[in-house]
């Protein structure tokens, strides 16, 4: 499920929720191992690959690539990181102020052996072209899905 809501005209929040038959740490493992960034996110993922270390006040860094080849340098700054439940993380441009940046807040709740995964992004109404990086979020949790679907089938 996807909500966009805004609670006021200047502001533009992102919801994004996805259910995945895999317990909680292999979701938590595919949203933050290096490596298994860099399997799921590419073709979006440019070449030069992923700087990511989930810990508390740690910078993280990639490259966007779209389908035209336009390149996105994007960073962000690690707020509250609480494995494999929380994270909360500052999501933008190099050289972009902290304070400008959305922030995404990443729950993973598992009940049953699925695992709930709601990512929510505050903040967005500061960012050029939020539409267009609403529909980035969107096709991120999307990559994520089918990579979680095709790891599921590959150890079953």
């Amino acid at each position: 499920m996807t909500e966009t809501t805004g609670t006021a005209a200047d502001q533009v929040e992102l919801t994004i929720t996805r259910t995945f038959d895999a317990p909680r740490e292999f979701i938590w493992a595919a949203y933050n191992d290096p490596s298994e960034i860099e399997r799921w996110l590419r073709p979006a993922l440019g070449r030069e690959g992923v700087s990511y270390v989930p810990v508390t006040g740690q910078t993280y860094d990639y490259v966007w690539e779209s389908d035209n080849g336009e390149k996105f340098p994007t960073n962000g700054t690690y707020l509250e990181v609480f494995a494999p439940e929380r994270l909360v993380f500052t999501w933008g441009s190099p050289n972009e102020d902290v304070a400008d940046q959305p922030v995404c807040t990443v729950d993973f709740t598992e009940e049953d052996g699925k695992t709930t995964y709601v990512a929510s992004f505050t903040r967005l109404d500061k960012v050029p072209g939020k539409f267009y990086l609403a529909g980035r979020i969107i096709r991120q949790a999307d990559l994520l899905s089918d990579a979680i679907a095709q790891r599921k089938t590959q150890e079953n």
